[in-house]
């Protein structure tokens, strides 16, 4: 794609996805989620900011598609932290190499393709059905497959995953993993081993492991890489210090450890970047399952009140198969209600409501839930 056609393209989806303002979006499924993360993970944010944050995320998630199929894309790119030193570390000896669904959450791998890197890239089953036959084509467009480059694609669900990939070090290929999980995968076990609860922002979720796992095993180094945007024309690649097997022998220690602190450089990313961090899409799937079993708080009734607005803080509202939920953000609990009630609810979004319109008995339940305010 040449750089006319790339950059109309490009504004072609930030007026779709940034710049149209719709009410409708408030009572969008997946934007209430999204809205209950910011809420829980994020607090210091305000519930009127996250539209706009929800928009970029959809923007980015699509632009990240876009961005490699422009010829020129490395131009835009700066990579940081990728010293002479790591570079020619990385290309003698394998690693395993960290990412995130954040920035343009692609064009790592093509970069690495770039500098003559050898790797295997793992994802999901659902991704490699959909995506496999893309990524070879573009790669193969942006000529990632060099003399000294190559590039291969395992399964993350494959019963021989590990094995594998072990097989792929040996090659001399380095591993490519997104840590933070997978928006096209299914649902998430919390209960698995392989999952660490870890500090994450303002609150706490389940983190893979399996990366540190591997590094451990193989005894290679583990090295974060990010991805992020300072702008539409300038996009960032940072690499952190790698973090050596060989400085902690006991595997679950290096495990912890790794994927802490793996987790802390991604928070600190998405503090400055929320509307960059396509996995708000799908963050539910690794939430503590404490969250889900918070006491229901209740608010004194408010008399003689005339006028009242719906609380967006603390509540949303949405449709799935034509039924109508109320949905309690700190809980990530939907409760279906009337059809009568959600389009009652939904007209005092963004206008009052005058107490007259709704019965009695259902308005003091509202307020002492907090519904209404």
């Amino acid at each position: 794609m040449k750089r006319s056609m790339y950059l109309n393209e490009r504004k072609k989806l930030q007026d779709l996805c940034v710049n149209d303002h719709n009410d409708e979006l408030l009572t969008n499924h997946s934007f209430n989620f999204v809205s209950a993360h910011l809420s829980n993970f994020i607090p210091h944010l305000k519930v009127s900011e996250h539209a706009q944050i929800f928009q970029e995320i959809l923007f980015h998630q699509k632009l990240s598609w876009l961005d490699i199929q422009f010829e020129n894309i490395p131009d835009l790119v700066s990579v940081n932290g990728l010293t002479n030193s790591l570079l020619s570390q990385i290309k003698t000896k394998p690693a395993v190499l960290c990412t995130f669904h954040l920035g343009s959450i692609r064009l790592l791998n093509l970069m690495l393709g770039h500098y003559g890197i050898k790797f295997a890239l793992i994802l999901s089953e659902a991704a490699i059905a959909e995506y496999q036959d893309i990524y070879l084509e573009i790669y193969k467009k942006h000529n990632c497959y060099g003399a000294n480059g190559s590039f291969t694609i395992i399964s993350a669900q494959s019963p021989s995953a590990a094995l594998q990939m072990l097989k792929a070090v040996k090659r001399g290929e380095s591993l490519l993993l997104y840590v933070d999980g997978n928006t096209g995968t299914g649902k998430t076990n919390l209960t698995n081993e392989r999952l660490l609860k870890v500090n994450f922002l303002a609150e706490s979720i389940h983190a893979r492991t399996g990366a540190a796992y591997i590094a451990h095993l193989a005894n290679i180094p583990l090295i974060t890489a990010a991805s992020f945007r300072n702008s539409l024309d300038d996009i960032q690649i940072k690499f952190f210090e790698p973090m050596c097997p060989d400085s902690e022998p006991d595997r679950e220690e290096f495990i912890s450890k790794a994927i802490r602190l793996t987790y802390e450089q991604l928070s600190n990313l998405v503090q400055c970047y929320p509307g960059q961090w396509e996995t708000w899409l799908s963050l539910h799937r690794f939430i503590k399952p404490e969250l889900f079993n918070q006491p229901e708080k209740r608010y004194d009734k408010i008399a003689h009140k005339k006028f009242y607005s719906f609380n967006l803080d603390k509540f949303g509202l949405f449709m799935v198969d034509l039924k109508c939920y109320l949905f309690d953000k700190r809980k990530y609990q939907g409760i279906e209600i009337s059809n009568e009630l959600y389009h009652t609810l939904k007209s005092c979004i963004n206008a009052k409501i005058n107490r007259s319109e709704i019965e009695a008995n259902i308005i003091d339940q509202l307020t002492q839930k907090g519904v209404l305010a």
